[in-house]
């Protein structure tokens, strides 16, 4: 073609087939060609082509990849082999086993067949290549083939004590015909069949049964079961009231069961009371003829107690001029006459101290308190009882000095009293100083400061101190500015008390204020009973004569010792002031009957009344009760000593 105006192009550059040559081809190269499809036609030439191998895919002539080849080994014991089945696949040519055991080699003997020395076994396969007998079994013990009617070992004779052996292979017999007793038993006996037995010799011994022998009775002549004759009968009555028996001492005698009297005393009537029980305060109880009993010694002594005192009776003259005084409850001592304190005294002249009071010279100030019992507490029907003062029989052994007086301001403030004590000297705590001279009780004094004064005493003469008083803080009788009640400045953490032994002075114990108060008296006032209805504020014509009280003192305390005395010389023990004692408060009656004392409490106990308190509250029995750092401007204190 025109290739612009100049030139000419050949348009295009056609061939006739992909081999670039002009015959059209048979097959295109890249065609599938061969047997599997899996090779393809190439050129050869430009005007043919021609495939390219001639390709097969496994020994089958087929064209899928075989999963075993032929000739391969198969079967379970290798011994077949795979063949072609098609073009496509191959299989085993048989499934070939060698022996019953589904193994290759070959066995010994066939399973299930007998093995064994009687042929009662058999084989069994033991794996695929190996087979075995299932046992060794033997028909019998004895090594043979046939049922044994007995097996070796086995028990045999009349007590089991031999046993069968072998005879053979085939055969047992019993090894021995064993027997033990006479009985034709196999057990021991206890005796022999014909021996004689029972209490005299007359029975003999026979069989029961093959293993056990009895006798075959019990010949007795008498009823102990003895042999010979009894002189007297069991059961028959003895003893000196009939009613003891005779009965076997053996089996050849009798003899009485005892001696037996229906009472410990001898007789034959029977005692109601135990012998030798307590009856009464002190007595026992003891026989009185055969047929009685007596309480011997039922009450208590003169001194209270339970030993007979009636060789040196209680205020008999004795030396040269004393008289017998109780010493304790079961002792008494001759107190002799002189002037010293304590003596024996009739007139104030006897005394160093012309002061005789209850026939003992006793120092100035001070009354003797003889030991003895009494009743403390109050009856039921007392006007104006609380329920805290049941009654019970109370001893105060030792004798006692007591002040006569509670301790006054005078006292207090003594200076030489408070000379040695540890303690500096008190500051006066009394209320009432601008109306009351100087004998009049010290009040405002609380329980710690009262055991500090009578330290103090004891100290400045020399004596004993009866309290040990640890980590006390403040002063005495400071922190209370014209106040009626208060919590004082001094007060103590641990107080000790040595006992009513100690020789110093010391508070009284509650025991003690109350047997001090009575002297012999069991009404509600020492002079007589209360006379008002109670609780009430009217006066009592009875306390009106010995104490200062809420209706007669005026509000506010006396001077000690004007109003009557009890017959031990002690004043104001009812009303002016209430008086500290050493006891903590109990509400139930102490278990000692002898100087009972109560040591440990958060309160103190407090008696007396006072000119602040009605009547009833002024009863010898009367209880009141107080913190010890309390004080009061109703409540002071006086002081005892114990007499050696």
């Amino acid at each position: 073609v025109c290739d612009g105006r100049e030139s000419v192009v050949c348009d295009g550059s056609t061939t006739l087939n992909e081999c670039e040559g002009c015959d059209q081809l048979r097959n295109d190269p890249g065609e599938s060609c061969g047997p599997c499809g899996v090779d393809e036609y190439v050129c050869s030439g430009e005007e043919s082509t021609s495939c390219d191998g001639s390709t097969t895919l496994n020994e089958c002539d087929g064209c899928d990849r075989l999963r075993n080849d032929p000739g391969e080994s198969c079967g379970p014991c290798g011994a077949d082999e795979y063949v072609c089945s098609g073009e496509e696949s191959t299989s085993c040519n048989g499934s070939t086993t060698l022996n019953e055991c589904d193994g290759c080699d070959d066995l010994d003997a066939s399973p299930g067949s007998s093995c064994g020395p009687c042929g009662f076994d058999e084989y069994i396969c033991r794996g695929r290549e190996d087979i075995r007998c299932n046992g060794s079994s033997v028909g019998n013990s004895c090594g043979g083939c046939l049922d044994l009617a007995h097996s070796r070992g086995e028990e045999c004779g009349p007590c089991s004590l031999d046993e069968y052996v072998c005879d053979g292979e085939e055969n047992t017999y019993c090894d021995g015909e064993t027997t033990v007793n006479a009985c034709e038993g196999c057990g021991e006996l206890d005796n022999h069949p014909g021996r004689r037995c029972g209490p005299c010799g007359l029975d003999e011994y026979v069989c029961q049964g093959s293993e056990s022998v009895v006798c075959n009775s019990y010949t007795t002549i008498n009823s102990c079961n003895g042999c010979g004759d009894l002189e007297v009968e069991p059961g028959i009555s003895c003893g000196p009231c009939d009613v003891d028996e005779y009965i076997c001492d053996g089996e050849e005698n009798t003899t009485c069961n005892g001696q037996t009297t229906a009472s410990v005393c001898g007789g034959c009537s029977p005692i109601t009371e135990r012998v030798g029980a307590s009856c009464g305060e002190c007595g026992e109880i003891i026989c009185e003829g055969p047929n009685d009993t007596m309480c011997l010694n039922p009450n208590r002594n003169t001194c209270g107690g339970c030993t007979d005192l009636s060789l040196t009776p209680v205020g008999e003259a004795c030396g040269v001029c004393g008289v017998n005084e109780c010493r304790g409850r079961n002792n008494v001592a001759c107190i002799e006459c002189g002037p010293g304190d304590a003596s024996y005294c009739t007139q104030d002249s006897d005394c160093m101290s012309s002061n005789c009071i209850n026939h003992r010279c006793t120092r100035e100030g001070f009354s003797y308190i003889p030991g003895g019992t009494f009743t403390m507490g109050s009856p039921s029907t007392e006007a104006g009882r609380n329920v805290d003062e049941t009654q019970r029989s109370v001893t105060i052994v030792n004798a006692f000095f007591m002040q006569s007086h509670e301790v006054t301001y005078q006292e207090w403030n003594d200076s030489s009293i408070w000379s040695r004590s540890p303690f500096e000297a008190p500051q006066n705590p009394s209320r009432f100083v601008d109306i009351c001279d100087e004998n009049c009780p010290v009040e405002l004094v609380n329980w710690f400061e009262a055991l500090a004064y009578a330290n103090a005493r004891s100290l400045s003469e020399g004596l004993e101190t009866c309290y040990r008083l640890d980590h006390c803080v403040g002063i005495l009788g400071s922190g209370c500015d014209d106040v009626a009640v208060c919590d004082g400045d001094f007060s103590c953490s641990e107080v000790r008390f040595s006992g009513i032994s100690c020789s110093g002075y010391r508070l009284p114990t509650e025991a003690e204020w109350e047997y001090a108060y009575r002297a012999g008296s069991e009404t509600a006032f020492y002079n007589g009973p209360l006379t008002t209805e109670a609780p009430n504020r009217e006066r009592d014509s009875t306390l009106d004569e010995i104490g200062w009280n809420y209706v007669n003192s005026g509000g506010h305390p006396h001077s000690v010792q004007t109003r009557m005395p009890n017959r031990w010389g002690l004043y104001d023990m009812s009303g002016n002031i209430h008086e500290w004692v050493w006891d903590a408060y109990q509400s139930t009656a102490h278990e000692s009957s002898n100087d009972p004392i109560v040591n440990e409490g958060s309160r103190r106990v407090l008696r007396g009344g006072s000119w602040f308190l009605y009547p009833a509250m002024a009863r010898a029995a009367s209880r009141y009760t107080q913190r010890p750092n309390r004080r009061d401007d109703s409540i002071g204190f006086r002081l005892v000593q114990t007499i050696h």
